[in-house]
């Protein structure tokens, strides 16, 4: 550029001289108090083009220095954006070994080289919630949703930030805030359920659990799971302050959604027996398990009719539905067994139809046998028994996550996860 403007100077000086040649013209100049000075035409017109080539250098050289300050300014930034992008990558391979520590450290060198990178804030906050350190968190969401108040990144941590230290309904509001930026979000959408539900906000998680079907986050029977959860929550709260009228209600609805939802079959039949009704109690149970035969569920009809009808009664019902189950079956026996009724006991054993391949049912030949005091053969179906079975003598394993647990519940200890708990190994 500069060679253009000092060729294009050069062909103006050397015009603008011919042109003086050929027209000698002088003009008077008064300088301040002085006389006036005549001067040729052609010098006034070289000085002040001199001037303005002058000023153009000037400038030409002025913007080459700022070129080159602007070029180590640049280089300084690429240097420092390439360390933070380093300490970036290097937190990351922190995580994958599980370091939330190190990583830490790492992200905030990074910011502090980079304090106007946003995401490099979002990366630092994420870490600090995998770490629980909720208020921290908060505050680096809030750093970037002060800079990006659209930024959904953000706005979705401060909600999880204010979940993770209680305050759902703050939770609440940036998650809604989010869906009124981009409808349809499903980690809004489904933080936003389970922020309702904390909150015992029923209706609200309803509605909330409806759009998600509607948006194809959910399936069908995720829905009537879900739905069959909500209302036998609603039912327990209910219950805890005192209205069984409520609470039935609730238990009835929530298996209007899903038949067999055990938690609610439980607690429907204990309403009805405080209320007065053990005869809906009985038949509600009786029929669920004549569908599907639940263990807990078992349990809970067999102490209520002993303690209340007597064993003839269960009796009637386990010969009905051992027909369909060898649960049914093997709790006949035990409770022939129990009564001393030890022929009745085998034959209800004897027409299951893998005796050898049942420690179940080797347990109870083994105690038939020591009623009868043939020791030597009670010790042989006990040692049978045991080599099909080596661990505890009941086992509950989770569907959600395979966790195994000593004993039925109605909500799994590690995933939290409802009626998921099937018995996977049972003696009686």
């Amino acid at each position: 550029m500069s060679k253009v403007v000092f060729s294009f100077t050069l062909a103006v000086i050397i015009a603008l001289s011919i042109l003086a040649l050929e027209n000698p013209v002088t003009v008077q100049l008064r300088f301040f108090q002085g006389g006036p000075v005549e001067v040729p035409l052609y010098m006034v017109m070289f000085g002040a083009f001199v001037l303005g080539a002058l000023f153009v250098y000037v400038l030409l050289l002025l913007q080459g220095v700022r070129g080159v300050l602007l070029g180590r300014r640049e280089k300084r930034i690429r240097k420092r954006d390439e360390r933070s992008d380093a300490y970036r990558q290097e937190a990351r391979n922190r995580l994958r070994l599980g370091d939330l520590g190190k990583a830490k450290s790492l992200l905030e060198k990074a910011a502090q080289l980079s304090p106007d990178n946003l995401e490099i804030y979002l990366d630092l906050a994420d870490v600090l919630l995998e770490g629980k350190e909720y208020q921290e968190a908060s505050d680096r969401y809030h750093h970037v949703f002060s800079m990006e108040p659209e930024n959904i990144r953000g706005i979705l941590g401060i909600a999880a930030s204010s979940e993770g230290s209680g305050n759902f309904s703050e939770a609440e509001f940036y998650y809604a805030r989010v869906l009124e930026m981009e409808k349809g979000n499903p980690v809004a959408l489904r933080a936003l359920f389970a922020a309702q539900k904390a909150q015992k906000k029923w209706q609200d998680a309803m509605e909330t659990l409806r759009i998600l079907k509607k948006e194809g986050h959910v399936s069908a029977e995720g829905f009537d799971n879900a739905l069959a959860v909500l209302w036998y929550e609603q039912g327990m709260k209910h219950e805890e302050s005192g209205d069984l009228k409520g609470s039935i209600s609730s238990f009835e609805k929530s298996l209007k959604e899903k038949s067999e939802f055990l938690p609610a079959l439980l607690s429907l039949g204990e309403a009805y027996i405080r209320d007065g009704s053990p005869d809906r109690a009985i038949k509600t149970w009786e029929n669920a398990l004549l569908e599907k035969f639940q263990l807990p569920l078992a349990r809970a009809l067999e102490n209520y009719l002993i303690e209340h009808e007597g064993e003839k009664a269960l009796i009637q019902f386990y010969k009905k539905a051992s027909s369909r189950n060898e649960f049914a079956r093997l709790l006949l026996a035990k409770l022939y067994l129990r009564l001393d009724r030890v022929e009745e006991a085998e034959t209800e054993i004897s027409g299951m139809p893998d005796v050898e391949g049942s420690p179940s049912a080797l347990i109870l030949l083994a105690q038939i046998e020591k009623k009868r005091l043939n020791e030597a053969l009670a010790n042989q179906h006990y040692r049978l028994a045991m080599e099909l079975f080596h661990h505890q003598l009941q086992e509950y394993r989770c569907r959600a996550c395979n966790a195994s647990h000593d004993k039925w519940m109605s909500q799994c200890r590690r995933c939290g996860a409802w009626d998921t708990l099937d018995i996977d190994r049972f003696l009686p």
